[in-house]
Formats: C-alpha cells, structure tokens, sequence
C-alpha cells in the first residue's frame, strides 16, 4: 500500500487524532474525511493544522492577502487524501508513524 507521506506536517499525531475519533464516530475512512474536510473548511482547527497555515506556505496563495474566512475553493492540505491517512492509519497501527 506504501508508505505514509506525512508531507509538509500536515499529517500529524494530533490530525491523525481526530481522522480515528470520526472514524470511530461515523464508520467510514470516507465519512471521516469528509467530517475533516467540513472542520477545515468552516475554519475549525483540525488536530493541529489549518487552513491559514496552509494558505502561508502555498506557492501562489501564500503572496497574496489572506481573506478573513476560509474559502470555499480552498485547497485541502497536502497528504489529507483519503488514500494516504488510510496509509498513515495503517502504519500507525503497525507501530511505523
């Protein structure tokens, strides 16, 4: 399955933290997200990441003016698709994250 890309420390123990509650909470890696992706997108901080953060260190948003609100086309952090933190889910499971 390879391995956990943890790229930009966007996937970190305290992410990981909230994917397993909403896991464990709706049932579905895929519901966990989505639950994920709602927090981040309503501006919520997510384990320990946000959507300013994300905004700063983006090679073309990151020169611009950051708005008050998180948009709506935001672009979700590097590492958060569904694949790799159900990789990061395994390996940490394993005793490898």
């Amino acid at each position: 399955m390879g391995e956990c890309n943890q790229a930009n420390n966007y996937v970190t123990k305290a992410v990981m933290a909230v994917f397993k509650f909403h896991l464990g909470r709706h049932g579905t890696a895929q519901s966990a997200k989505r639950a994920m992706v709602y927090m981040y997108r309503k501006g919520t901080i997510v384990g320990d990441v946000d959507w300013r953060m994300v905004w700063a260190d983006h090679p073309f948003l990151g020169k611009r003016p950051m708005p008050d609100r998180c948009p709506a086309d935001m672009p979700l952090p590097v590492g958060w698709s569904l694949k790799n933190l159900k990789r990061c889910l395994k390996a940490e499971k394993a005793g490898k994250a």
